[in-house]
């Protein structure tokens, strides 16, 4: 529509061209949100701007994976610029399955996907088929939400999941911990053994990142690690309780160790003793 210059009652005329204008604008916004005019409704622009304020931030992928083209779908308008705070809502035809990834919102540019802390998604999080909620930052996309075409839920994508340098640093605050990189921070335990011996008998009874434990010597038992530690300089904590049970008594030692080298400890343990415990804690970098 034109500038209309301002009329001035009992004197001004307004062309058939300018007065046209107004209509056509409006039926442009009804017909365009896929309704048919009609002289016997008189709520259809209000129904047009609940539609268009509904749909109009929804987009069809005809891109690949990683680089997704966006086009408005039928019955919606797009906004003719890119601004910060655009609105971007699609279903991807492809996973982004190398981790970076673009968009171009109806030709408008192709801009960087990013989490809000600047990092780039991880592989495979844009799901093929899962719903993606963006929101332009003025520079790139930013991840507002995805959820799985599986499941339907919306999963949290604010925070990136923290890599081992970062859990071994200790210091990030922007990333959130996965159960699989727990034990790389420096405060957690990196393995713990219960094993009890008696008689000539020793067995481990519960453990974690213990891959078997071996009796070397009469004194001595091996503990192996599943995943090593990446140096011997780590701490060693160990207790054995030796239990007597007519009369109940219990008595606690320290029991220390031999040798320690990344893949396994040695710790004395008395294998002929009788109904005896021991509980080992060991810390450091894995």
């Amino acid at each position: 529509m034109q500038n209309i210059p301002t009329k001035t009652d009992g004197v001004s005329t307004l062309p058939a061209m300018e007065f046209n204008q107004i209509p056509d604008e409006m039926e442009n916004v009804i017909t365009t949100a896929g309704i048919s005019l009609s002289s016997g409704d008189l709520n259809q622009m209000a129904k047009a701007i609940s539609h268009h304020a509904a749909l109009d931030d929804y987009y069809t992928d005809s891109g690949t994976a990683g680089a997704y083209v966006l086009v408005p779908g039928a019955s919606r308008l797009s906004p003719p610029a890119l601004v910060a705070g655009l609105r971007v809502r699609f279903r991807p035809a492809n996973a982004n399955s190398s981790g970076a990834c673009t968009v171009n919102v109806n030709s408008l540019g192709v801009k960087n996907i990013k989490m809000y802390t600047g990092s780039d998604p991880v592989a495979n999080a844009l799901v093929a088929g899962g719903d993606v909620q963006l929101v332009y930052d003025g520079t790139n996309f930013v991840v507002v939400s995805i959820s799985s075409a599986a499941s339907g839920a919306v999963t949290p994508t604010a925070l990136s999941a923290a890599t081992q340098a970062q859990m071994e640093t200790a210091t990030d605050t922007t990333t959130y911990v996965t159960p699989g990189r727990t034990q790389y921070h420096p405060g957690v335990v990196k393995a713990w053994a219960s094993i009890y011996t008696d008689s000539g008998s020793t067995s481990l009874m519960a453990s974690w990142n213990v891959a078997s434990i071996t009796t070397v010597t009469s004194t001595k038992v091996r503990v192996t690690f599943t995943t090593a530690m990446s140096s011997a300089n780590y701490c060693v904590a160990a207790e054995t309780q030796n239990v007597v049970v007519s009369p109940s008594s219990t008595t606690s030692n320290v029991a220390p160790y031999y040798a320690i080298t990344t893949t396994y400890a040695d710790v004395l343990i008395d294998s002929s003793a009788t109904n005896s415990w021991t509980y080992l804690v060991f810390l450091g970098d894995q």
